[in-house]
């Protein structure tokens, strides 16, 4: 395609919309969120394959990956976040839970289906589309005109006499809207995008589905239902020439300062995309020229009638549009938000245009689907897999000695967040919602908490793409718990106080066993070439350290809370251990303020730059590490995900007091060595030092080898797992950090510095 050099559009471009979130099982409430979830799944399919295309962060060559998902007619297919991809295989609607393991699949429903009452000549589904919840859209023919059905879940029953039953007895079929013309190409607006969707000048924001209507209309079709559909635009308002038809549609939403302007936008058989404003009217304009565009090498791969598919990212404002006869699939950005003109997306001064044909064979697309996320099997991280690419395509996330109990459906799904705001430390409207600043239970005495007292509660700062996946999910009834970064972690200062983070959502069914590794290159992660480090090099302080935390949706943690833990076990770029994937907070630093007793009291309070803040963090730590071991990993305390059974033996049997014991002489040694680390340095806080080292080392051997059956939250894993994060930061940040005069803020010792800041 034709290079354009008034925009280089970036893949990675994020809408920012207005979206709803459920904070800690509260009402849910509208709220401006900055954050950004950057990773795409882009899938193009043919009449009977679907393959994987590698944009955004993805190694390339090869442009795709053939699934291995092969069908007999493929109409239509419906990537979703978390429930999987579906395909309309002629009138069987068939279903990979994890797109990356095509040995696994079943038939969701048949269009035959009796309770559907469709046409049952072997046309009765003429389109197909799943949302971001799981709910399924169907178009279908009827004797009196064409119909629209939703599909959920029957659970214990259907919803009211409105819903019929289908074959098989798990889902619950209504038709919304019947008496239709021939109907095609449904795609569903749900999430964010409904909360901005606007379907005429004077309509509400609403969520439903938007269809092909004869392909001359746009036509959309509200939920809950309404007493008719809204021809958005009408095959007047497209200005098409004389047999031209419109092929696929979609909404393009773009940011325009606080508001959001609502384009829809589709491809014509003369391969045109023809594009208008729903809150202006009037008639549609063109806004890309296939042909013209197309680069000046490309050949075609087959022939016949020329199909143009397009559908929009999940996570920016790119679109992307597939070219059947030249097996091409394309990436698209708008010029403005006024959308004078789409343009091709660049990639390394090239547009970004990705061949569905090569060596390993010719695949000729009729149309794509889009989620948010990354699909990848756990089962690949057995040895080491990388789960996110940088720029580049270098690894930059990678899993080393993943152990499950079963390999079976071990699939997964990681959400990449970035600008993240730490509110504790930033005064911006989207830092106004009540419950993100969490104080200490005590509170902080006469005066207002410091930053270094308070919590950061994440959920309601969490992207869309990943609530509404975790709602689709079902696990804890959809419901996101307040996930809580630490007072002793905060974002980076030198980025502003904004961090980064991953989610991941693996299959409920995962259990994971033992301990695990991975690695983080946090200046590809953050696509920048500054981090903090993990090595501390000649002119670095200690404190310049990239701080990995991971904090359990499922699971809680230390104070009855789904509060975050330091994860980094060693350095590489930024190594880390666990013993789950959760919410992976990656973007942060060590608190260099402390709230809590200083030497000598009992009363917490605020010490500023404390030098002494890594002996308080392995204080904090070893403390976090008994509460886990008596109070989780020795008692019954977690349920089961998707079930909520708690398993009548804990995790641990047996060993509990001898744990309980030799942690007990442990904080003895570690008092005494912190103690010491006070004063001048003298032999005896060093042996008392080593001889913690030594009890830790000790309490480690006696946590059981492996992960039982029972342990479902893998409590044995996280105990090993916080001994090596222990012994790391002993090592490699408070040894370090003890001054030959010993540590002198918390005494108020006049001219006091920080020797290793």
């Amino acid at each position: 395609m034709k290079k354009n050099n008034n925009l280089r559009a970036l893949l990675g471009v994020a809408v920012f919309l207005v979206a709803n979130f459920i904070a800690g099982g509260s009402a849910q409430a509208a709220q401006t969120v900055p954050t950004q979830q950057t990773l795409d799944r882009v899938f193009a399919f043919t009449g009977n394959q679907v393959v994987n295309m590698a944009f955004g962060n993805a190694v390339r060559p090869p442009d795709f990956t053939d699934l291995g998902l092969t069908g007999g007619a493929y109409t239509a297919c419906a990537l979703t976040s978390v429930s999987g991809l579906y395909c309309l295989d002629g009138q069987a609607l068939r279903r990979w839970p994890n797109p990356m393991n095509p040995a696994m699949q079943e038939t969701v429903l048949n269009c035959l289906d009796e309770a559907l009452g469709l046409d049952r000549r072997g046309d009765g589904c003429t389109g197909m589309t799943v949302d971001q919840a799981g709910t399924i859209w169907l178009a279908g023919k009827k004797k009196n005109g064409h119909s629209v059905i939703k599909v959920i879940p029957r659970g214990t029953a259907c919803p009211d006499a409105n819903w019929q039953t289908l074959a098989g007895g798990a889902l619950c079929a209504r038709e919304l809207y019947s008496g239709r013309p021939v109907l095609v190409d449904l795609t569903a607006i749900d999430g964010s995008a409904a909360n901005a969707f606007r379907a005429c000048p004077t309509c509400l924001p609403q969520a439903g589905v938007l269809g092909l209507e004869e392909r001359k209309n746009a036509v959309f079709f509200p939920d809950p239902q309404a007493s008719t559909p809204i021809v958005v635009v009408g095959s007047r308002d497209w200005g098409l020439n004389g047999k031209e038809l419109l092929q696929d549609v979609t909404l393009l939403q773009i940011p325009d300062g606080p508001a959001v302007a609502n384009h829809i936008v589709a491809t014509t058989s003369n391969g045109r995309i023809l594009a208008r404003n729903t809150a202006i009217g009037g008639s549609a304009r063109p806004v890309f020229d296939i042909a013209a565009e197309r680069l000046p090498a490309s050949t075609t791969c087959t022939s016949g009638t020329a199909q143009y598919g397009l559908r929009r990212s999940a996570t920016s404002t790119t679109l992307y549009l597939s070219d059947r006869n030249y097996c091409q699939v394309v990436a698209l950005a708008p010029d403005s938000p006024g959308l004078g003109q789409l343009q091709n997306v660049q990639s390394n001064g090239a547009d970004l245009v990705l061949r569905t044909a090569d060596v390993m064979g010719t695949y000729a697309p009729l149309g794509l689907t889009v989620a948010p996320g990354i699909s990848f099997l756990l089962a690949d991280c057995r040895f080491a897999c990388t789960v996110v690419n940088g720029a580049n395509g270098v690894s930059a996330a990678s899993l080393t000695n993943v152990r499950l109990t079963s390999y079976d459906n071990s699939g997964a799904t990681i959400f990449q967040i970035r600008d993240i705001p730490d509110c504790r430390y930033l005064s911006i409207p989207e830092c106004g919602t009540p419950g993100l600043v969490v104080n200490p239970a005590g509170g902080c005495g006469a005066s207002p908490c410091p930053p270094a007292a308070q919590s950061l509660n994440v959920t309601p700062l969490l992207p869309p793409d990943v609530v509404n996946a975790f709602a689709a999910s079902g696990l804890r009834n959809g419901v996101l718990p307040p996930l809580l970064i630490s007072p002793q972690y905060r974002g980076r200062a030198d980025r502003n106080f904004f961090f980064e983070a991953f989610f991941v959502m693996p299959n409920p069914s995962v259990r994971y066993v033992d301990s695990f590794e991975g690695e983080f290159d946090i200046p590809l992660l953050e696509n920048s070439t500054a981090s903090l480090g993990c090595i501390r090099t000649a002119g670095q302080s200690l404190i310049q350290w990239d701080v990995i935390t991971i904090v359990s949706e499922l699971f809680k943690s230390t104070g009855d809370q789904h509060i975050d833990t330091i994860a980094n076990t060693g350095c590489g770029s930024s190594k880390l251990g666990t013993s789950r994937l959760s919410l992976v907070p990656y973007d942060l630093e060590v608190t260099p303020d402390t709230f809590g007793p200083k030497l000598g009291s009992t009363v917490p309070a605020y010490t500023q730059g404390n030098d002494a803040v890594f002996a308080r963090l392995l204080q904090k730590l070893y403390g976090e590490l008994g509460y886990v071991q008596r109070e989780l990993a020795c008692k019954a305390v977690d349920p089961a995900p998707g079930t909520g059974v708690i398993a009548s033996s804990p995790p641990i049997l047996g060993e509990c007091g001898t744990l309980d014991s030799i942690w007990a002489n442990g904080l003895v040694k570690l008092d005494k060595c912190i103690d010491a680390a006070f004063q001048p340095k003298q032999s005896a806080g060093d042996e008392n030092c080593q001889s913690f080292v030594s009890q830790l080392n000790n309490y480690r051997t006696r946590i059981p080898g492996t992960t039982p059956t029972r342990d479902v939250a893998n409590r044995v894993g996280e105990l090993k797992v916080r001994v090596d994060v222990i012994l790391h930061l002993y090592a490699t940040r408070f040894l370090p950090s003890v001054p030959a005069g010993g540590f002198c803020r918390e005494r108020g010792t006049a001219g006091c510095t920080n020797p290793w800041y």
